[in-house]
This record gives structure tokens, sequence and C-alpha cells, in this order.
């Protein structure tokens, strides 16, 4: 999917922020006009598995999941 603003085009950008808190997730553009656009933004995690690591029913349900090792990670610090 794609999106084109044709009212941003041409405005000279002033600031661009990122936020990404409890509440709210976007992408801040303020332009030397005085005006701004928000990008809110949504994050998905999909989890998939290799028709090779299960057997796939005729239904289309998995099944047989073979176990895989698991390994924790430290924190990610920004």
């Amino acid at each position: 999917m794609s999106t084109e603003y044709p009212e941003l085009r041409g405005k000279r950008v002033r600031r661009l922020w990122f936020v990404d808190d409890d509440t709210l997730t976007a992408f801040f553009v303020e332009f030397e006009d005085n005006t701004r656009a928000r990008f809110d933004l949504k994050a998905a995690v999909t989890f998939e598995r290799a028709p090779e690591m299960c057997r796939i029913a005729k239904n289309g349900n998995l099944g047989d999941w073979r176990n895989l090792k698991t390994q924790r990670l430290a924190p990610h610090e920004s």
C-alpha cells in the first residue's frame, strides 16, 4: 500500500521527531510555515512456521509441531 500527500509537496521542513510511548507511536513533521503533519504508526507482529516444521492437515490446521530450542535474550537498551 502506498499513500501520497500532495499538499505537503514543496514545503520546507523545520523539524522532524518521533514519539513512542504507552499512548502514541507517531512520526511528526513541522514545516517552516508553522504547519505540522503527524503520521500515526501501528506495529504488527506475526508468527509463522515453515511447512517443514509442522504437518498441515487438509482443513488447514497445524499439527505435530516440532519442539524448538529457545534462548533468552538480554533486554534491548536504547
